[in-house]
C-alpha cells in the first residue's frame, strides 16, 4: 500500500510589540488573540503558529538579540497558548533594542529552523506594532532575502501611517489597520465544504440517464450540549436461556446442525430454514431513481418539500451527452408535469417515493452581452409525499 499523502499545512508566526513605545498595545493584543483563536477553532487544522514578543524584558531567542523572545514555538494551536496571549502585559521598562526589525530577524531564523524537514503550503508573518521606534536598517536586506526565498507573506497591523517609515522599503508587505483587523477577526467563520455529490442513474423503463444530486436544504446535525445521566448502583444480573424440544420420544435425537430455528406466533411454532430466510431477505436493488409515472404539477402541492432535506438533481458531469435529460426537463416544464419516482439512496436502504419538479431558469451569472443561456435541473423532495399519497 502506498504511503498516505500528508495534508498541506501552513506556517504562521505572530510578532507582537509589547514595548513601552507601542501606544496600541491592548488593541494589538486583541488582534493577536483573535487570529490565534481563529486557528484554534478551525476544524481539523494542521497549521502551525508561533509567537515572537518584541520589546520584552527577557531575551529568549537563538540569535541572542536583546529584548526579543520566542514565547511560542511553531506548533498546532492550543488553549494554553491562547491563554498565554490573553495574559500578555506591556513592558514598563525603558531600554534600547527590541524593535520590529530585530523581531523580523528572529522570525526569519525561526522559519529557517522549522522549515528543515517540513513542507509548508503557505508561510506568513503578522507584525503587530506601532512602528514608531528608531530601527537599524542594515538587517532589512537579509530579511528581504529570506522573505523572497521562502515566499513569505508579511502583514503589518498598525494604527499609524507607515509610508515614511523603513517598512516601506520591504516588498511583498501588506499594511492593514487595527480596526479593520478587529472587525475581520472578531468572529470565526464556519469553514466551507464542498457538497458531496450523489451520482446515480435515473431509470426510465430500460433507459438509464446518469444524474448527480446535491443537498440544497439539509438538516444540520449537532452534538448534544447536555446529557441527562442517572447514577445507579451496579447489580449483577443473571440471565438464563431454556430450550424446549417437542418431539416424538421414540425418534432418535437430532444433531445440532439438524435443528431448524423458528418463531413463536401465539402457541404456534413457525420454522424458518436458512434457505427461506435468504429468500425472504429484503433487497432494494441498486441505488438510484426509477420513474413510476408523470402527473400534473397541481396534483402534488409544493408543501411536500417542507422536509429536512431537499435535493437538486442535475446532469452528471461524467456524462458526455446530457441532451436527453435536458429535453425531458424542458418538456415537463412546458407541459406543467412532474415525475413520481422511487428512490433508493443507498443499497438495501428502505425505498421512498419522491417527486421531481422540473426547473428552467435564466443564468443570472452570465454577462449581458453574451447569448442567453438557461439552467435545467430537478428539485427533489418528499417530506409529506408518502403521507399525502396514503
Amino acid at each position: 500500500m502506498p504511503p498516505k499523502k500528508q495534508k498541506p499545512k501552513n506556517l504562521l508566526i505572530l510578532l507582537v510589540d509589547v514595548g513601552p513605545s507601542n501606544k496600541d498595545f491592548e488593541q494589538g493584543k486583541a488582534c493577536a488573540f483573535n487570529i490565534y483563536k481563529g486557528k484554534l477553532f478551525k476544524e481539523k487544522s494542521l497549521d502551525e503558529i508561533g509567537l515572537v514578543i518584541i520589546g520584552s524584558e527577557e531575551s529568549e531567542n537563538s540569535s541572542d538579540i536583546s529584548h526579543i523572545s520566542v514565547a511560542i514555538q511553531p506548533a498546532p494551536a492550543s488553549f494554553p497558548n491562547l491563554k498565554a496571549i490573553h495574559n500578555l502585559e506591556q513592558s514598563s521598562g525603558v531600554w534600547t533594542g527590541g524593535d520590529w526589525v530585530q523581531g523580523l530577524t528572529v522570525a526569519c531564523d525561526l522559519l529557517e529552523q522549522h522549515s528543515a524537514g517540513n513542507a509548508y503550503n503557505k508561510i506568513g508573518f503578522i507584525v503587530i506594532s506601532s512602528f514608531e521606534s528608531n530601527v537599524e536598517l542594515s538587517p532589512l536586506a537579509n530579511i528581504q532575502k529570506t522573505i523572497n526565498q521562502y515566499g513569505v507573506d508579511v502583514v503589518c497591523i498598525t494604527s499609524t501611517d507607515v509610508s515614511s517609515t523603513p517598512l516601506s522599503n520591504l516588498s511583498n508587505v501588506e499594511i492593514t489597520s487595527i480596526d479593520q483587523c478587529l472587525s475581520e477577526t472578531q468572529f470565526t467563520p464556519k469553514e466551507e465544504r464542498n457538497a458531496m455529490a450523489w451520482n446515480v442513474d435515473f431509470l426510465i423503463g430500460d433507459m438509464a440517464i446518469p444524474v448527480t444530486g446535491y443537498k440544497w436544504v439539509g438538516k444540520e446535525y449537532t452534538g448534544n450540549l447536555w446529557t441527562a445521566v442517572m447514577k445507579s448502583k451496579q447489580e449483577l444480573v443473571m440471565s438464563t436461556r431454556e430450550y424446549k424440544i417437542r418431539t416424538d420420544p421414540s425418534l432418535p435425537a437430532l444433531e445440532v446442525d439438524q435443528l431448524v430455528r423458528g418463531y413463536h406466533y401465539g402457541n404456534t411454532i413457525i420454522p424458518m430454514t436458512d434457505d427461506e430466510r435468504k429468500a425472504m431477505k429484503y433487497e432494494s436493488g441498486e441505488r438510484g431513481l426509477r420513474l413510476i409515472c408523470f402527473t400534473r404539477k397541481g396534483n402534488i402541492p409544493l408543501y411536500v418539500l417542507q422536509d429536512d432535506t431537499v435535493y437538486v438533481i442535475t446532469a452528471s458531469a461524467k456524462s458526455t451527452n446530457n441532451s436527453l435529460l435536458l429535453s425531458l426537463i424542458r418538456q415537463l416544464s412546458e407541459e406543467d408535469l412532474v415525475c413520481i419516482v422511487r428512490q433508493v439512496y443507498n443499497r438495501n436502504n428502505a425505498p421512498t417515493i419522491q417527486v421531481l419538479y422540473p426547473v428552467v431558469e435564466e443564468d443570472v451569472e452570465q454577462e449581458e452581452e453574451e447569448e442567453s443561456t438557461k439552467k435545467y435541473y430537478f428539485i427533489m423532495g418528499a417530506g409529506k409525499l408518502n403521507q399525502f399519497i396514503s
